[in-house]
């Protein structure tokens, strides 16, 4: 996932959005093995579904990589509409 930049935005817009990423993330790090998903949070499994990052690259080009007080509801809406498709398709 790209680095985002943010203007403009308070502390608790700011929560909003690195929860929402927070989600994304979490779902681009998930894998499903025998039947089971589970969550690879370590920061040392170096697993990321290559479609989910091209995802979640898609968001982040589409909102010019910022954040703002204009566009924080939609970044923060497409990026867990972004993490429900890609659990989904696991």
């Amino acid at each position: 996932m790209e680095t985002w930049k943010a203007e403009g935005l308070g502390p608790r817009q700011l929560k909003k959005a690195k929860d929402a990423m927070l989600k994304a993330m979490q779902a681009a790090q998930t894998r499903r093995e025998e039947g089971t998903a589970f969550l690879y949070f370590s920061p040392f499994s170096g697993y990321v579904n290559p479609d989910a990052t091209a995802r979640l690259d898609l968001i982040h080009a589409k909102h010019g990589g910022t954040l703002t007080p204009a566009n924080l509801k939609a970044v923060v809406a497409d990026l867990e509409s972004a993490a429900k498709a890609i659990l989904a398709a696991l």
